[in-house]
């Protein structure tokens, strides 16, 4: 099933990291944006991210009801996942944790230190 919702990615797979992207499958683009979100290293990185997030809120529940389920109004949502958007570290988890339940996933964090000792 390829949805109809989705916006500003091509309907082809990405190559990233080397790993196949597939823009159209909402975990593969959820696991992609929680990447770029967490791993942020420059202002590309951050974009791309809520770009992605604004992506599968469109393949998934829609603004309103992310709205809704989040308590943030969707005008505020359509901001904060815009190209310019500024969301705050609170709006982010409650938009992360919201796609997390609608997706029905688990979200574990792995931890690496980069220093060799």
């Amino acid at each position: 099933m390829v949805p109809d919702k989705l916006e500003s990615h091509a309907s082809c797979k990405i190559q990233t990291d080397s790993q196949i992207f597939d823009p159209f499958d909402p975990i593969a683009v959820f696991k992609r944006a929680l990447d770029l979100h967490y791993r942020c290293k420059d202002e590309v990185d951050e974009t791309s991210s809520r770009m992605l997030f604004r992506d599968l809120v469109n393949l998934t529940i829609g603004f309103e009801e992310l709205g809704r389920r989040s308590g943030i109004s969707s005008k505020s949502l359509h901001r904060m996942l815009s190209k310019r958007g500024n969301p705050t570290s609170r709006n982010m988890s409650t938009i992360i944790c919201c796609l997390r339940n609608v997706l029905d996933v688990e979200i574990l964090v792995q931890v690496k230190s980069n220093s060799r000792t």
